[in-house]
């Protein structure tokens, strides 16, 4: 049988890697449980679970697909505000918020799923940022820190993180901190910053500019043009806000798949509804988000 000569092999895998096509083919509502509007949703990686807040970041809300069930996880201030499930899908980790004198201070808590305890780990502290799961516990950035709070000894000490500081982009590599500008501008003002799933690059917004994907040293690779909130469904597809306002409200939005190499887009939200702030689970095909009126959609994806 003859061979496939190498370079010709990759092609081909290229090819097919541009080549994928996106397609929704369900939407659903959850019962969130009771009759308050419900906003922010966080989808684990195996699309199992689901988070879910208030308008204002007050309380959290577990909702498991299972068997349809809603649990409490809090009720504190802050709670809802960018929670993130354990890499083995065992804790929550989640804010609470406190104020001294007009000041408002944030620590971390951990829930646990089998148990239900509930068990205290960073107490609050000034300009608590992004908290992304590691080994055996999570990262986060705090202070112009790094920090690593975990239960006991991690077994992986391979540290990747990046994060925001005054709007300057920051990476954390192997311990080594860096400041990216990738798009060379004068001022920083990059946000919504996040590594994809395999740590090889780096998605965010830059304000007024548009939403991008550069390597670890900063070097552009792709050009999402208008893309807000987004995140990683996977390796090669992001997810996001496409919303226009008046220049005082929000007049239109709608939740967008992009294709990061294509720039192809499929739409994810129906047309019928103001869709914001989208999450997650590309190994389960799971795209959630809100409603401005408080209903949370699960969209089923498949990619060919």
């Amino acid at each position: 049988m003859k061979k496939t000569p190498l370079f010709l092999l990759f092609l081909l895998i290229s090819t097919f890697s541009i080549a994928q096509k996106a397609a929704v083919i369900n939407h659903t509502q959850i019962n969130t449980g009771s009759s308050r509007a419900a906003y922010f949703p966080v989808l684990n990686n195996t699309g199992d679970k689901l988070l879910f807040s208030s308008g204002a970041y007050s309380g959290l809300q577990l909702y498991d697909f299972t068997n349809q069930s809603v649990t409490t996880i809090s009720t504190a201030a802050g709670a809802g505000y960018e929670p993130v499930f354990d890499q083995k899908n065992n804790r929550i980790f989640y804010r609470f918020s406190t104020f001294e004198n007009g000041r408002k201070f944030d620590g971390m808590e951990s829930f646990d799923l089998a148990t239900r305890n509930t068990i205290p780990m960073l107490s609050p502290r000034r300009e608590l940022r992004q908290v992304r799961s590691y080994n055996n516990g999570f990262l986060v950035a705090a202070e112009k820190q790094i920090l690593k709070v975990t239960f006991g000894r991690t077994g992986n000490e391979d540290l990747y993180f990046v994060t925001t500081e005054d709007l300057k982009m920051v990476v954390i590599n192997n311990g080594r901190k860096q400041y990216l500008n990738p798009l060379n501008m004068d001022e920083s003002r990059y946000i919504w910053v996040s590594l994809s799933p395999d740590n090889s690059k780096i998605l965010f917004t830059a304000a007024g500019k548009g939403t991008y994907i550069c390597d670890l040293q900063g070097k552009i690779l792709h050009s999402l043009n208008y893309l807000n909130a987004p995140v990683w469904y996977d390796n090669n597809f992001v997810v996001g806000m496409n919303d226009k306002d008046d220049g005082h409200v929000i007049t239109s939005s709608s939740i967008q798949l992009v294709n990061i190499r294509t720039n192809e887009r499929t739409l994810v939200s129906r047309s019928s509804e103001m869709a914001m702030h989208p999450t997650a689970a590309g190994q389960a095909g799971k795209i959630s988000y809100h409603t401005t009126d408080g209903k949370i959609i699960v969209a089923d994806v498949v990619i060919r």
